[in-house]
């Protein structure tokens, strides 16, 4: 809210400007979240892995971390956006969010988890 001129309280924004605010908050909110989640699962794992080659001895404690070195090295460079796999149409979504269709982020996410019960079937 922003004071007017006659010392009464506006909106700063629209009702519908609010919606669509909402529905771009709760998009990247929820891709943030996945995104997330997929790095935790990545470094889980790749811990185990290690762990377990240097346990067999397949590799060293020197190796092992070097391993670890490599990865974050090789991350997406610095002013580089990276694509992350199942994200390749988030730009267009997007657009559609701002473009009013609020709606169109949870469409997108009910048919993703939809997709990913149909693989675990």
């Amino acid at each position: 809210m922003v004071e007017s001129d006659g010392g009464r309280l506006m909106a700063a924004f629209t009702d519908e400007q609010v919606k669509i605010l909402v529905a771009v908050f709760e998009h990247a909110w929820a891709r943030i979240n996945a995104l997330h989640g997929n790095v935790t699962e990545n470094a889980v794992r790749l811990a185990a892995l290690t762990s377990f080659l240097e346990l067999q001895g397949t590799i060293d404690e020197e190796q092992a971390t070097s391993v670890a070195e490599e990865l974050d090295n090789d991350g997406t460079g610095e002013g580089e956006a990276g694509t992350p796999p199942g994200f390749a149409g988030d730009q267009a979504l997007t657009e559609r969010i701002l473009q009013g269709d609020v709606d169109a982020g949870r469409r997108q996410r009910a048919a993703e988890e939809r997709a990913r019960e149909q693989d675990r079937e």
